[in-house]
């Protein structure tokens, strides 16, 4: 099994092995599968099994959403729904739980939203009405748990020590959660307007304009509490992604930018700059640059 992750990681820092991907994930799929077959323990018996299973599972969502508006993966929903039954058991009941989830980074339910969101981006007619009532009726949920507007604006701490890495992963946390509520948000907006299903080559999924969605985002982005350790983290790449699609001036552009050039010289990832070679003909397309 460690082996096959570190196969599937090796595809996101190199673009040579980034279309093997697919194939990892599902065959660490598979032998997660035979494991609980034929196992008698628990699936989540020691720690290090968690951070596999997340592992997993975090690999399968960013495969289905990696292009919003193309079919080019199918998502196991069976394992996605096992996985999050069995990853809602904290294995460290008095931590966090940011710190109960060392690989997803925010929480499994909104994960299972945007890959049901994404599916529907997918589809080649529009969605029934009473599908997308009750998406928006979860997705205001979430959206209530977004932080207030111009929170991120305070550098300033009275903690120190040991609370300020507390108030720093849970602002990390925070962030993560945020921005990826905002993504599907957005996401879900763009879904509900259309009459079928996106043209990839026009983007008409994705009307440019500034929402209330993207200038939160933009505003979180920027975050000077959090923005530094963002840009080492993989967890913003997708969100960025989203609101590439959504910026509409030359100073939005600059950030999403900026967020995914930094992000790539931090962790030399090849995905970030696939990223950025997408919106940058997205941008030149519509005009922006």
């Amino acid at each position: 099994m460690t082996t096959i992750n570190f196969l599937y990681i090796h595809g996101v820092f190199d673009k040579g092995t980034y279309k093997d991907i697919p194939k990892h994930v599902n065959g660490a799929i598979q032998l997660i599968n035979l494991r609980c077959r034929n196992s008698k323990s628990s699936p989540l018996a020691r720690p290090i099994h968690r951070i596999l299973w997340e592992s997993v599972l975090y690999q399968m969502f960013r495969q289905t959403v990696r292009h919003p508006f193309v079919i080019d993966f199918e998502p196991d929903l069976d394992f996605a729904t096992k996985a999050e039954k069995l990853l809602r058991s904290l294995t460290f009941p008095d931590a966090s739980p940011a710190d109960n989830s060392p690989v997803i980074g925010f929480p499994l339910g909104l994960q299972k939203l945007i890959i049901e969101v994404v599916q529907l981006c997918k589809t080649p007619s529009r969605p029934e009405d009473r599908l997308l009532h009750r998406l928006h009726e979860e997705m205001e949920q979430w959206e209530t748990s977004l932080p207030e507007e111009g929170c991120c604006v305070d550098e300033g701490s009275e903690a120190d020590g040991t609370g300020i890495h507390i108030q720093e992963t849970r602002s990390f946390y925070e962030h993560s959660t945020s921005l990826h509520i905002l993504s599907v948000s957005l996401l879900l907006d763009w879904v509900s307007k259309s009459t079928a299903v996106s043209d990839p080559i026009n983007h008409h999924l994705t009307p440019s304009g500034k929402s209330w969605q993207l200038s939160r985002a933009l505003q979180i982005m920027q975050c000077p509490r959090i923005k530094e350790d963002w840009s080492k983290c993989y967890l913003g790449s997708w969100p960025a992604l989203v609101f590439g699609y959504a910026v509409d001036s030359p100073e939005d552009v600059a950030v999403i930018r900026q967020d995914l050039q930094h992000r790539y010289q931090a962790i030399y990832s090849g995905e970030e700059l696939s990223f950025l070679v997408e919106l940058e003909e997205v941008w030149q397309k519509r005009g922006i640059l």
